[in-house]
């Protein structure tokens, strides 16, 4: 089984090789990859019923962080414009996604993130492109965590730009943005992998 932590009252981390985290009970921010679909749902009902999963956010399209968005049968799923515009088109799908089957599989009605009253009133969210063009992050403001997914994991380490929908003439200004966030709140950081 996938460990878990408890990161503030609301928030809860399911660690794994791409992190995912409940919050309130109600929302999911990434669903990791296909293949541990079993651990994670036994990890997540831990804490909550997959019934109860409202919202999905994604912080990006990568096959790691969408790969078990099919557990949850009531939820509605959440990112950018970028990413929403780039599920429209076949070949810019193949390559944000990253997986031949996770991308055969993905077939959602993904929602706009920057546009949903609720999300916004519990979180800021950032563009940071960069590691992916269609990159977010998310600051929860009732308990001070910066969500960052592949755009930062810790001081100096950064996501990958060698990637087909990398933008690495993005990525400066997204790691200014990030580290200004940081300083500004200093926040709890809760990144997509725990390297």
């Amino acid at each position: 089984m996938l460990a878990t932590k408890q990161l503030s009252n609301n928030v809860i981390k399911i660690i794994s090789d791409s992190n995912c985290y409940i919050i309130e009970g109600k929302y999911i921010i990434d669903t990791s990859r296909e293949g541990l679909k079993s651990e994670l749902i036994e990890a997540i009902e831990k804490y909550v019923s997959l019934n109860n999963i409202e919202k999905v956010l994604f912080t990006h399209l990568h096959y790691d962080h969408i790969g078990c968005f099919d557990i949850f049968p009531n939820a509605e799923f959440y990112a950018n414009q970028t990413a929403i515009n780039a599920m429209q088109n076949k070949q810019d799908k193949n390559n944000i996604i990253l997986n031949p089957k996770t991308c055969e599989n993905f077939n959602v009605n993904l929602k706009n993130i920057e546009k949903d009253k609720d999300i916004l009133c519990l979180f800021k969210i950032w563009n940071t492109p960069g590691h992916n063009s269609s990159c977010i992050i998310l600051y929860y403001k009732k308990d001070n965590i910066l969500f960052t997914g592949d755009m930062y994991f810790a001081p100096g380490r950064y996501g990958r730009i060698d990637l087909p929908t990398s933008e690495p003439e993005k990525m400066p200004n997204s790691i200014k943005v990030t580290l200004e966030i940081i300083k500004k709140y200093k926040p709890i950081i809760c990144s997509g992998h725990d390297y």
